[in-house]
């Protein structure tokens, strides 16, 4: 989970939440402005998601906050499977609702609530541990069940494909300062600059999962 700023709705954007009708409009501006804002990503889980949702933070449901279903602050953007957990814990009643993190929750530090730990002899496989007002670990991170088995697989092949990036950008710099002037140097330095290029796609704000990443690299 990363931070994320939704900031001022693009007038269109804005237009249709006035009009109170966002699926009325074929081309659903605001889910594409959801996707520009949350990279693409599940804003809870982190997952890229080719069937993307639109999410309350604060449920709209009866006897919930409907008042909030077109404020513009209370839009996510949401993978069907967190959505789906997202709905059985709202409930039936504001007192029986429990939130999940916000990532866009102003001042919002994704440390603060979550440590990632990986696994050992897990092929790569990275948990999610909640962090309770005390500084302990507790069991449940949330309760969208961030380490559910899709999920877990999915960022462990991201983190072995990172891990195995970094490898070869230490061997590669290691041979280029080894042997700088036999033949072959060019093309080291180019598979150098193309890892390069990957990790750092890999760390932005568009990778998949780069919260989880971050938050593991600061243990």
């Amino acid at each position: 989970m990363r931070p994320v700023t939704l900031g001022p709705p693009p007038a269109e954007a804005l237009a249709v939440l006035a009009s109170g009708r966002m699926d009325d409009y074929p081309e659903k501006p605001v889910l594409r402005w959801l996707l520009g804002i949350f990279r693409n990503k599940c804003a809870y889980c982190e997952s890229e998601t080719d069937s993307p949702e639109r999410e309350h933070y604060l449920p709209k449901g009866v006897g919930l906050w409907p008042e909030h279903e077109f404020d513009w602050q209370n839009l996510r953007l949401s993978c069907h499977g967190c959505n789906q957990i997202k709905e059985v814990m709202n409930g039936r009643s504001k007192d029986a609702c429990r939130h999940p993190l916000d990532p866009c929750a102003a001042g919002f530090d994704p440390a603060i609530h979550l440590r990632a730990r990986e696994v050992r002899g897990g092929m790569g496989l990275i948990t999610l541990v909640g962090i309770d007002g005390a500084g302990k670990e507790t069991v449940a991170p949330d309760g969208l069940d961030l380490n559910r088995e899709v999920l877990a697989s999915r960022r462990a092949e991201r983190w072995r494909a990172y891990r195995d990036l970094r490898r070869q950008a230490r061997e590669l710099r290691a041979q280029l300062r080894a042997r700088p002037a036999l033949h072959g140097e060019a093309r080291h330095a180019r598979d150098l600059r193309q890892i390069a290029e990957a990790l750092r796609k890999v760390r932005s704000d568009d990778g998949e999962f780069v919260g989880v990443f971050r938050l593991s690299r600061r243990r």
